[in-house]
This record gives C-alpha cells, sequence and structure tokens, in this order.
C-alpha cells in the first residue's frame, strides 16, 4: 500500500477512535518516531555542502566522467 494510502487510512482510523488512552498512545508512538527522523542534509558540514554544490556546477557545465571512463582510468592506474 502506497504511503498515501496509509496515512490517509490512518487519519480515518484516528477520527474514528474515541479512547483518549489510545488516541495518546498512538501521538506518542509517532512523535517519538518523528524526534528520530532527521533529514541527511541537515548533518552535512558546510564543506560537505559545498563540495555538494561545486559538484553539481560542474555537471551542468558538462565536467563530467562517464562511467566507462572512470573504469578505464582505474584499470590503468591500478594495472587491473
Amino acid at each position: 500500500m502506497p504511503t498515501t494510502e496509509i496515512k490517509t487510512d490512518l487519519h480515518r482510523l484516528i477520527d474514528q477512535v474515541q479512547d483518549d488512552a489510545i488516541l495518546q498512545a498512538v501521538r506518542t508512538i509517532l512523535a517519538r518516531q518523528a524526534e528520530t527522523e532527521t533529514d541527511f542534509r541537515d548533518q552535512l558540514s558546510e564543506a560537505d555542502k559545498a563540495a555538494i554544490h561545486q559538484g553539481l556546477d560542474q555537471l551542468g557545465r558538462g565536467e563530467s566522467f562517464s562511467y566507462e571512463q572512470v573504469r578505464e582510468a582505474v584499470r590503468q592506474k591500478y594495472n587491473l
């Protein structure tokens, strides 16, 4: 089941529940999960972010290598 359907179903189920203890338990579970989920981009250093932007700029200018080019360079460098 896709995430959007699961969320819609959860909203429907929560609207039907009248027991405060169950609602509080569900809230606690979801709140704990939300606290532990972080976006990896928030954990990147400024240097990492700058390097990523530099790489994206290089790609935008067509400054890139194909898989085959990299593979051949590695083979030559390491005599593979």
